[in-house]
């Protein structure tokens, strides 16, 4: 007998009792216990029940859902609002059962051999002492000691002494507010470190000691806006700004290497970047899905670039290289602008149109369509063929200041102009503003 029809008999005895129809005799029952014995003791019917079909639903997930589910195997990831992904048998994190009183302490312990943590009433979490935080990971038993409270905690202080945030410190603690605000003498931010913290707005300057940006370290950190990363760090880690959909500039300073795969995958909004002449690999997806970026501009120290590294730029118009041809994967520029064009200098055309990608009779290179820039002259720091005039030293004086939008119009190779091959310095400005003036000795530019 299935259960759905011994639910049904049951339920008409019960009403038969209520009724006080008075069954009598062989069929009669008058109690509980006994309706419950009756129908155990009646033979089950063999039914066929139809496999039930299961309708595909389809979630509304946010965009910044990563690739990687950090959950145990034998967990099933669950979407919780200002949860995450979270074990279906694990509780989502109590809701909000602070008092809002910043002197209370609700919880405390150690997060480092010279680190505690302390949880205050009005959602405060504060790192305090000196040294590294532990490194957590994503297991139950593993993760950080205030993860069961992160949804209550919406402000974080880390206390100047603290040298290096732990793997999965802060991973899910999505009502964080404010700027986040990484101290100086911060070495290194660990793995996942601030995974799904979308709650931080505004700036992320990382203080000049960071050397190290670990994977997926501030993966769908949505509500950071600008960045600037420090010239101590070489390489930045696979997916480390990944889906940080309101970054709108980004700043890599001198120094680094590598950007590594993902690295800024889906930032959508990003409308400025600038790429330090240190840098030598662009890995795989790196800046795949930066929807809302219009001008690229390459490095001459750039030798290699991964699969789909600038792929679903839809807005992306140009992109111009400022040395030689470096090794190209697979669809590097997919989905593009209309007018999209890869530019390329006179003085390095040729490894541009030797190299495998190039096709001679449709004039594209990796199937963009490739052309090719006179020199850059000396003191022509817009590019537009006229050297030294008055708006190229605005365009230079505001490169310097660090304007948005001017990364975009300089050209690089004509600012150098006392020959020391550090292009757009102080100097260089002061240089190009006594040509224009005039001056004695600065007729010929650049000067030797």
């Amino acid at each position: 007998m299935t259960a759905k029809l011994r639910k049904i008999l049951a339920g008409l005895l019960a009403a038969v009792q209520v009724a006080g129809l008075g069954m009598t005799g062989v069929g009669a029952v008058s109690d509980p216990e006994m309706s419950a014995a009756v129908m155990e003791e009646m033979p089950a019917e063999e039914v066929t029940e139809e496999e039930p079909v299961t309708e595909e639903v389809t979630a509304d997930l946010p965009e910044a859902r990563p690739e990687e589910v950090f959950l145990p195997p034998e967990a099933e990831p669950v979407w919780v609002e200002n949860e995450g992904f979270i074990d279906s048998a694990e509780p989502a994190a109590a809701a909000n059962p602070l008092s809002g009183d910043p002197n209370e302490v609700v919880d405390s312990g150690k997060c480092g051999d010279n680190l505690t943590w302390t949880l205050y009433g009005d959602g405060l979490l504060e790192i305090s002492g000196e040294g590294e935080m532990d490194d957590y990971s994503q297991t139950f038993e593993d993760r950080p000691p205030w993860y069961s409270y992160r949804s209550s905690c919406t402000k974080l202080k880390l206390s100047p002494g603290v040298t290096a945030i732990g793997s999965y410190a802060f991973m899910s603690c999505s009502q964080f507010q404010g700027e986040l605000i990484i101290p100086d003498g911060v070495v290194s931010v660990g793995h996942t470190a601030f995974w799904g913290c979308r709650g931080f707005t505004g700036a992320l300057v990382l203080p000049d000691s960071v050397a190290t940006i670990a994977d997926s370290a501030f993966t769908a950190c949505s509500g950071l806006t600008s960045l600037v990363i420090p010239h101590g760090v070489m390489a930045i880690g696979d997916s480390a700004f990944s889906n940080c959909s309101d970054l709108k500039q980004v700043k890599i300073s001198e120094g680094v290497e590598t950007i590594g795969s993902g690295a800024f995958f889906g930032c959508s909004s990003i409308t400025s970047l600038s790429l330090p002449s240190s840098l030598t690999v662009i890995e795989s997806s790196a800046f795949s899905a930066c929807r809302s970026l219009t001008r690229l501009i390459i490095p001459n120290s750039v030798c290699s670039i991964g699969d789909s590294a600038f792929s679903s730029c839809s807005k992306l118009e140009r992109a111009v290289f400022k040395g030689s041809a470096p090794s190209m994967g697979s669809n590097v520029f997919y989905n593009y602008a209309d007018a999209f064009a890869v530019y390329c200098y006179e003085d390095f055309a040729d490894s541009f149109t030797a190299s495998p990608g190039y096709k001679a009779s449709s004039g594209t290179w990796y199937g963009c369509r490739l052309k090719i820039l006179p020199v850059p002259i000396p003191g022509d720091i817009d590019g537009d063929g006229k050297p030294a005039t008055p708006k190229d030293a605005m365009v230079l004086a505001r490169y310097i200041a660090g304007w948005d939008g001017y990364e975009d119009m300089i050209v690089l190779e004509a600012a150098d102009l006392d020959s020391d091959g550090k292009p757009a310095t102080p100097k260089d400005a002061m240089i190009l503003a006594r040509h224009i003036a005039g001056w004695d000795g600065y007729e010929i530019l650049p000067l030797k």
